[in-house]
């Protein structure tokens, strides 16, 4: 038998404002979306000898996940989450990748020394990031902008992260599919690209 709904759950604050936050930035993302950059960042993986993710934090679990996502559509893909062992490896990545930077806020110093190294070896920049004003957005070679929302406590922040979630998704789903790789979706097959 199923249990009955719980009406005080469906009615506390908090779960309300995290339904209609994480709404509200899937939603944005959605609509804000720059389509011909997100087309533009699919060509440019799908050409890479490697996809190479990083973020520290939040955003380091975010480029696990992406880089999770790759193996598991058989797409070449490496992940870094520290901005020394970044550095540490550098020297394996070279211009024929590309490396996706994920940041929700776009600025911090963890980015400065990465975004310099892989500029300097003509390395290809993806940003995936929440504001077109930071760092990450003026320093990347394109920018893919994903909306948040966030609790703070003090000045930390507690991020909403769906709208990047869903541009992450996006990037690897249709590299995969612009390789070739097909897919099935729930409601309908996402055919092989045609050439």
């Amino acid at each position: 038998a199923l249990l009955p709904v719980d009406p005080v759950g469906k009615t506390d604050p908090l779960i309300k404002w995290l339904y209609e936050a994480t709404t509200e930035v899937v939603q944005e993302t959605y609509r804000t979306l720059d389509y011909v950059a997100l087309e533009a960042a699919v060509a440019r993986c799908k050409n890479a000898s490697r996809i190479f993710w990083y973020g520290v934090g939040d955003s380091g679990f975010l480029a696990e996940m992406a880089n999770h996502r790759c193996w598991l559509m058989g797409i070449n893909s490496g992940v870094c989450t520290e901005e020394a062992n970044l550095q540490s490896v550098s020297h394996t990545i070279d211009e024929s990748q590309v490396l996706v930077i994920v940041s929700r806020s776009g600025n911090g110093d963890y980015l400065e020394k990465p975004i310099e190294i892989a500029s300097k070896r003509r390395i290809f920049i993806i940003g995936i990031t929440a504001s077109a004003l930071s760092y990450l957005a003026q320093n990347s070679d394109l920018a893919l902008i994903a909306r948040s929302r966030e609790a703070t406590i003090e000045d930390r922040f507690i991020p909403m992260r769906a709208g990047q979630e869903l541009v992450i998704n996006a990037l690897v789903l249709k590299t995969a599919q612009a390789l070739g790789i097909a897919f099935d979706t729930p409601d309908r097959y996402v055919p092989k690209p045609t050439t």
